[in-house]
């Protein structure tokens, strides 16, 4: 099943796929809208919803549609709320629910990302889950994809605990995922789509549901029933520095809710219903659309979107590119051509700046490489400066395919820099550079670099193509050279398709 997107965003969790099938809006047809992806005492739009091609946006409750409006400018009529996917698809079984006999807890403590490495306090909180009471047992530990891609769940199995994820193949597939760490995205999209479906078969049955944080999944398992409640002890490094960030409000708000879902809240008798409703009211259910009504707005506001179909037919040029390319290299590598140490030549295809500058980035340079050839001596030299705009950059990642190839400080002194922007603190020294190594990169091969900054965000400062050759003999010259020249024309249409992509 190909469930087609524009915006890789509406597949999280599965979302667009429980909206299609709700309404009968075509698979194979992009919705042009974006889908918010999560809920917390937050309501503030993650910076990546304004990294796609899409200007329409679908939040879950009125309380957070006026907020972006206010914070963002975002004009009230490309803003909705039509209350959470998750609404769409749990309100289907809430009677099942009901009806089922309820023991023990699910819990989800707070997920990892590249920036949050396994750390003692999951083994902690591993260890303050086995000391509660009897009536909380047996617990069942959620975990996102990509904590078991990096072995979390073993933490918790070593405490006795079963171990779960939406994506179940992740875990099934964890050994083939521990020695080649690139098929783990394969088997997370697997699971997708049906992400939350899975969530709801790991509820079934629990009496309770916890979590060290609010999170989704702490109004997702009270909208089922389960009696939510919050409970660690020292919290991890990332959320104290989240916490630290909030403003009056937001800090009024989240004490509101943690003491809501306090432990000692859950003898109250009715404490199910009121967590019931609260959740109701933050996924905002009163704002779930009808069947018809929901199918005929997406189709209004795709036929008045033209840009949605452009831009879904240029993604699509993209990914044929992309496989052609990919087949000819495998082709390439089956002619039994002899690679010699020979120096050959680097080609700079490309270098395209990223578009992110006014969110998250004051001002950047790519100084080196620049587009042409050179003398291919195995590696290539990539130089230039970034500023952050509201947050220090700390480091620059070079990336490709995914993988982060090298870390980067910021500690070449740029005086040029500090001239211009006299006012930023960090100008002098927010120069990087490296000499990357490319002898075992593909030939030919998108190098990415991302600015991470002091507040953890990370901002894209753009890619570098290039393609790099060293001489090569053997028997199949011709043949060589036919897939070359089939290989370069594939490349040009690759380029000439990102491009219209960034415009």
């Amino acid at each position: 099943m190909k469930i087609k997107e524009i915006s890789k965003l509406n597949l999280f969790y599965g979302h667009s796929k429980i909206i299609k099938d709700y309404c009968g809006y075509p698979l194979k047809k992009p919705l042009p809208i974006l889908i918010a992806h999560g809920l917390n005492n937050l309501y503030k739009l993650d910076d990546e919803h304004f990294n796609e091609f899409l200007f329409d946006y679908w939040v879950w409750n009125e309380e957070v549609r006026q907020f972006n409006i206010n914070l963002y400018k975002i004009s009230p009529e490309n803003i909705y709320n039509f209350a959470a996917p998750f609404i769409y698809l749990a309100d289907e079984y809430l009677s099942d629910f009901d009806n089922t006999e309820r023991q023990g807890t699910i819990a989800f403590p707070s997920h990892l990302n590249p920036n949050r490495p396994v750390d003692e306090w999951y083994d902690e909180y591993a260890q303050l889950l086995k000391d509660l009471p009897e009536e909380f047992q047996p617990i069942t530990v959620s975990l996102h994809p990509y904590d078991i891609s990096k072995g979390l769940h073993q933490v918790f199995q070593k405490y006795g605990f079963t171990t779960v994820t939406c994506s179940p193949l992740v875990l099934e597939r964890y050994s083939e995922i521990k020695k080649n760490p690139g098929v783990f995205w394969k088997y997370y999209n697997h699971g997708g789509p049906y992400f939350l479906e899975h969530f709801l078969k790991f509820c079934k049955g629990k009496k309770y549901a916890t979590s060290n944080k609010i999170a989704a999944a702490s109004y997702y398992s009270a909208y089922l029933g389960l009696r939510f409640f919050i409970y660690h002890g020292n919290q991890p490094g990332h959320l104290l520095r989240q916490e630290q960030n909030f403003t009056p409000e937001e800090n009024e708000e989240y004490r509101k809710i943690k003491s809501f879902f306090s432990m000692e809240n859950l003898e109250q008798a009715i404490n199910s219903e009121m967590q019931r409703e609260l959740a109701g009211e933050k996924l905002g259910s009163q704002y779930k659309q009808g069947k018809k009504e929901l199918r005929d707005f997406l189709e209004r506001l795709f036929n008045s979107r033209k840009y949605v179909q452009r831009q879904y037919d240029q993604q699509t040029e993209l990914e044929k590119a992309k496989a052609e390319i990919s087949r000819l290299k495998q082709e390439l590598e089956t002619t039994g051509i002899e690679e010699q140490p020979n120096v050959g030549e680097i080609e700079v295809l490309n270098v395209i700046k990223s578009l992110e500058e006014s969110d998250l980035l004051l001002a950047n340079t790519l100084d080196r490489p620049k587009k042409g050839k050179y003398s291919n001596q195995g590696e290539l030299n990539i130089a230039g400066w970034v500023l952050g705009k509201n947050s220090p950059v700390v480091a620059i990642e070079i990336i490709t395919e995914g993988k982060v190839l090298q870390k980067l400080k910021m500690n070449v002194p740029r005086p040029d820099v500090m001239k211009s922007y006299p006012e930023a603190s960090v100008a002098k020294n927010c120069g990087f550079e490296a000499n990357l190594s490319i002898s075992e990169l593909p030939q030919i091969v998108d190098i990415g670099l991302e600015a991470v900054l002091a507040n953890e965000k990370r901002a894209s400062m753009g890619y570098i193509s290039i393609r790099h050759q060293s001489t090569v003999s053997g028997s199949n010259g011709v043949v060589l050279t036919k897939v070359e020249e089939r290989l370069k024309r594939a490349d040009f249409q690759l380029q000439e398709i990102k491009q219209k992509l960034q415009l």
